[in-house]
C-alpha cells in the first residue's frame, strides 16, 4: 500500500515538475512582456483583439501592448497604426503614452518635425510626463532647434529619473 501512495505521490511530483518547467518558458501574450522577438507577443495581441465583446479599454491595453511589440521589432508604421487606434479610443490612462509613443515612431522613420505635435498633445495631457518631454527634446533637436531641446533635456535630466538612459536603451539618443 506504501509503495502505491509513493508511486502516486512521484507521479504526482513529475507532474508538477513539469508544469513549472512549463511555466519557465515564455509564453506568448498579450500582456505587456516581450518575447526574445516579440513576434509572439504581436500574434496573441493580435489574436485577443478579435475577440468580440471586447471592451475600449482592453482593446486600447492590447494596442498599446502590441505597438510596444511593433517596435521592438521595428515595424514602426504597425506601431504607429496601433497607437492612432489606442488615441481614437480616448482611454484617458493610455492616452498620453499614445501620443507619446507615437511621437517616438514618427521620430525613429525621421519625421521628428510631425512627432512634435504629438509630443505636445501628450504634454497637454500630463505636463509632468518625463517620457514626452525627453522625447520631445530629441524631436526638437533634430528639427533644428537646438535651444528648446536641450531645455527639454535638462528639465527631465535634472529631475533625476532614469529617463534619459530609457531612451538610450531603445536607441533613442539626442
Amino acid at each position: 500500500m506504501r509503495s502505491g501512495f509513493l508511486s502516486a505521490g512521484l507521479i504526482a511530483l513529475a507532474a508538477v515538475s513539469g508544469l513549472a518547467q512549463a511555466e519557465d518558458k515564455p509564453k506568448p501574450q498579450c500582456d505587456g512582456r516581450y518575447a526574445a522577438s516579440g513576434a509572439a507577443n504581436i500574434a496573441a495581441c493580435t489574436a485577443a483583439l478579435k475577440e468580440p465583446g471586447l471592451r475600449d479599454d482592453d482593446r486600447a491595453t492590447m494596442l498599446n501592448i502590441r505597438g510596444n511589440n511593433y517596435d521592438f521589432t521595428k515595424q514602426y508604421d504597425l506601431a504607429i497604426a496601433d497607437y492612432s487606434d489606442v488615441i481614437r479610443l480616448k482611454q484617458p490612462v493610455l492616452l498620453e503614452y499614445a501620443y507619446a509613443n507615437r511621437g517616438l515612431e514618427e521620430c525613429r522613420k525621421g519625421l521628428c518635425a510631425d512627432a512634435l505635435a504629438d509630443y505636445e498633445q501628450a504634454l497637454r495631457l500630463d505636463p509632468d510626463n518625463d517620457y514626452a518631454r525627453y522625447g520631445r527634446g530629441i524631436a526638437r533637436l533634430r528639427s533644428g532647434d537646438a535651444k528648446g531641446g536641450k531645455a527639454d533635456i535638462d528639465a527631465v535630466n535634472a529631475r533625476g529619473d532614469d529617463t534619459a538612459e530609457i531612451y538610450v536603451q531603445i536607441g533613442m539618443t539626442p
